[in-house]
């Protein structure tokens, strides 16, 4: 099975070379027991190691079933090491900081063996019971090398080599170990190294001896040989150890006494022999064994608990500075004008809007052809925006049109149940951008139409009108067939959206989704609005609001009446009727009664009644629209909750289109370059004027700041890549260093080099997942406290104190993608961390590395 051929291991230092091993040639058979004795120094524990495996040689051939030990791949060296072979180290070799049915257990993890072993009693075999719980620097030197000796069992390999086995145990525990592996050398090779050629002689089965390097005896039991005095009638044979004791001699000459000194003396022959001993060609199979799956976890755990208080600080460490480095990444590394664009996706499109609370803004300094133009230039997609709505509630003059538009009103609440109770304007866009805003649509009533006044609703809108207005309208259908019902919008057509696909179960978990202020600007600015694809729209539509025989309400901002010395305002509603004089008013009775103490009721509203008052409406400006006194010729119950004042239709153009046609702006943010547009709007010469909520203006200032230093967090986001890479770095090196005796005891053992590199990959996996489990929430807590700093510093940059001055969106975003690159950086970091040293010390023989624990 075991060919060893003019083997030499020559060792060179400063001071010279050294030969351990000269030029050794002799063959060891299949089973039996083989002593190699010889003094301190003489070569047998390096002949032992390179038998193994654990150490290499300088020429010569080992050969296991005939293939040379030297043409042994990696792998095939391991299986050898760890399948075929069972080692007992003289220094014990045991893991101090597993307990002594651990390190027996070793043997077995490494091999994925499964075989169940009664430790108690194998630790009562030898001598061990009750100690399967202590460590290594709880027990003797005795003890240790029982455990040692254990180890190496317990696994059955076919080769046992065992170096001075009994060297630090004691006479009677001696005799019990020689006695267990002689019993097993019936079955398999035992080979072992001792300077006590008593216990060689009293239990070998061959005995090689060595001196300075070379064998210079190689014996075998002889079988015709005995060690004890045989006394025969006219014969005695003396021991061929030629060891006889005081009871020996005293038979012997009792013996020759009674033959009168006629007793033949024989010298029985030696009881070993010089003997040429053949080759045994028996091969043993070298197992292909692979360690188990809960082993690797087993053993990373194992190793991750040493120096447990220095991974913890590490795994703080790098928290730290990756969540430093997150924030450094936003302002590094973010796209300033797709982070423009991130920081509105709440709104999905970006409104630039009129500030009704001054009519000063910048759709007053620019027209709707220079805005196409600046758009075009940036390559951005803009939709013109008109305060045209929908009610979807049950009115009787349900579904109107109104002048009133107020871009806040996703901050308001007007969703009952998520039903939204008023759409919010009229989105003039195109049809590739409605495919692109509903990724995509599907006409489920009615027909879409480039031309003309009516629009197409989504069917978010269209269920909310089933909903609230159930009376008037039961299908899609009902609401594209309505018709104008006095001042509403007429519905072209209705579109399947992709609003159930990102909002499933909206009605149903609407407090779930009220929690979210992003849903609400969404289905605000994206699902209540109503499209027209006609670019013509605001003209057809005033002609045909215009021509319309019905009579026409509009909501105005401040309406005040002067009557009898007194000066009273409110926001009134009021209609336009061409079968009203100019100097005429109808007026509905309640506001009659409130405003002029009163007290008219349904019953008597046929009265006629007469009376003047002025009339003073106001724009945005605060500039007198109309100041007029009228004579009040009917009263009137209410139809609407908007209609207070029936006026004549003569004051309809001036009244009506500059307030109803008060637009906004909404900017495509998908495209990208929004950022440059609206700087170059904000630049436009003598603007003063007012992002929408003043939100636009914070979003373009914290944005100017971000660019103006992001080269410099880009070097320093490079600096902490660096520094993350390098903490893992050392933070592996640290901890293989740590375990280099642990790890050459393994690979002695005969695990793989990709084992240990799963391994202690799990190892730092387990400490990368505490690093990702703290990375995501301190990011978290990082990145809003910085968001709050950086927006606190904004504020004060600007020097905007007012109230008005609130952000309303993070500048700075917890990332998943962020997120998810650092702990790629992390792993990647991790993986070479940990390959590149094992990998390192792949071909170093294990003996050497376990040395370095000296």
């Amino acid at each position: 099975m075991l060919e060893i051929k003019n083997l030499r291991k020559v060792y060179e230092d400063a001071s010279g070379k050294c030969v351990a091993l000269d030029d050794i040639s002799f063959s060891l058979p299949s089973k039996g027991m083989v002593f190699i004795v010889g003094k301190s120094g003489c070569g047998k524990t390096t002949l032992l190691n390179a038998i193994g495996g654990l150490d290499n040689f300088t020429s010569g051939e080992i050969f296991v079933n005939k293939k040379p030990l030297s043409k042994f791949s990696v792998n095939e060296l391991d299986n050898y090491r760890n399948a075929t072979v069972g080692f007992i180290f003289q220094d014990f070799c045991l893991i101090d900081r597993m307990n002594v049915i651990n390190n027996i257990k070793m043997s077995l993890k490494v091999q994925n063996n499964k075989k169940k072993i009664d430790y108690n009693k194998l630790l009562e075999k030898f001598g061990l019971k009750g100690l399967g719980h202590r460590y290594p620097t709880q027990l003797s030197a005795g003890q240790k090398q029982r455990v040692s000796i254990a180890r190496a069992i317990v696994k059955d390999p076919d080769i046992i080599l065992a170096d001075e086995p009994t060297g630090n145990v004691d006479e009677k525990t001696s005799e019990q170990v020689l006695e267990i592996l002689k019993e097993i050398s019936n079955e398999r090779l035992v080979v072992i190294i001792s300077h006590n050629l008593d216990e060689a002689q009293k239990f070998a089965d061959r005995i090689i001896e060595m001196s300075d390097g070379k064998i210079i005896s190689d014996k075998s039991i002889n079988p015709t040989s005995t060690d004890k005095l045989i006394i025969k009638k006219d014969e005695i044979i003396l021991p061929g150890n030629g060891i006889i004791d005081d009871e020996d001699v005293f038979n012997i000459n009792k013996k020759i006494i009674e033959r009168k000194g006629d007793v033949k003396i024989i010298q029985s022959q030696q009881r070993f022999i010089e003997k040429n001993h053949e080759i045994d060609h028996t091969e043993v199979p070298i197992k292909k064994v692979k360690m188990g799956f809960l082993s690797y976890f087993d053993f990373a755990g194992f190793f991750f608990k040493k120096k447990i208080v220095f991974n913890i600080f590490i795994v703080l460490l790098i928290t730290f500075v990756t969540s430093v480095f997150s924030i450094c990444e936003i302002l590094g590394f973010s796209n300033y004008d797709k982070e423009f664009n991130r920081v509105t996706q709440e709104r999905n499109y970006i409104d630039v809007n009129p500030s009704y609370d001054k009519r000063t803004n910048i759709l007053d300094k620019i027209d709707e052809t220079s805005l196409d133009e600046i758009a075009n230039k940036h390559d951005v997609d803009i939709d013109y925006i008109y305060n045209a709505t929908i009610e979807t509630y049950n009115s009787k003059s349900s579904l109107f049109i109104s002048a009133y538009y107020n871009p806040s009103r996703a901050n308001n609440d007007i969703f009952t149940n998520g039903y939204v109770k008023e759409t919010t304007g009229v989105a003039v866009t195109s049809l590739d951008r409605l495919k692109k805003r509903f990724n995509n649509y599907e006409v489920v009533a009615g027909e879409i139409k480039q031309t003309g006044s009516g629009v197409i609703i989504t069917d978010y809108i269209a269920d909310c009108i089933l909903k609230l207005d159930n009376k008037n309208y039961k299908t899609y259908q009902d609401i594209v067939d309505g018709g104008y019902i006095s001042n509403k919008l007429d519905v072209d057509a209705i579109i399947k959206t992709d609003f159930y696909e990102r909002f499933p179960n909206f009605f149903e978990n609407w407090l779930e989704y009220k929690k979210d202020e992003s849903v609400k600007h969404n289905v605000m600015n994206t699902y209540s609005y109503c499209y027209s694809l006609n670019p013509n729209f605001k003209k057809d539509y005033y002609n045909d609001f215009k021509n319309s025989s019905k009579p026409k309400v509009i909501v105005p901002h401040n309406v005040f009446i002067n009557s009898q010395g007194t000066n009273k305002g409110s926001n009134f509603g009021y209609y336009f009727d061409k079968n009203i004089a100019e100097d005429e008013i109808y007026m509905d009775y309640a506001y009659y009664n409130k405003y002029f103490n009163a007290n008219y009721n349904q019953k008597n509203l046929d009265t006629f009644v007469m009376d003047f008052i002025q009339i003073e409406l106001l724009n945005q400006n605060k500039e007198v629209i109309l100041s007029k006194q009228f004579k009040i010729t009917k009263l009137f119950v209410r139809e609407h909750h908007y209609g207070n004042f029936y006026l004549s239709m003569s004051y309809y153009d001036q009244l009506f289109e500059p307030l109803f046609f008060a637009y906004s702006i909404s900017v495509d943010t998908s495209k990208g370059h929004c950022y440059y547009f609206v700087e170059e709007l904000y630049k436009i010469k003598d603007t003063k004027w007012e992002f929408s909520s003043h939100e636009l203006h914070l979003m373009y200032s914290t944005l100017e700041l971000f660019s103006t230093f992001y080269e410099v967090f880009k070097f320093v986001s490079y600096l902490l890549i660096t520094a993350i890479f390098l903490i893992i770095i050392l933070n592996s090196n640290t901890i293989i260093k740590q375990n280099v005796y642990e790890i050459g005891l393994m690979k002695a053992y005969g695990v793989k080099t990709k084992e240990l590199v799963i391994i202690f990959t799990l190892q730092m996996i387990l400490s990368s997942l505490f690093v990702c489990g703290l990375l995501y929430f301190s990011s978290k807590v990082f990145i809003d406290f910085a968001d709050q700093l950086l927006k606190g510093g904004v504020l004060a940059y600007l020097n905007k104190t007012s109230n008005i001055y609130q952000y309303h969106y993070d500048a700075f975003v917890f990332s998943d993608a962020y997120f998810f690159f650092n702990i790629l950086i992390i792993s990647l970091s991790t993986i070479i961390s940990v390959v590149v040293p094992i990998l390192a010390i792949r071909r170093i023989k294990p003996l050497k590395i376990i040395k370095t624990r000296n």
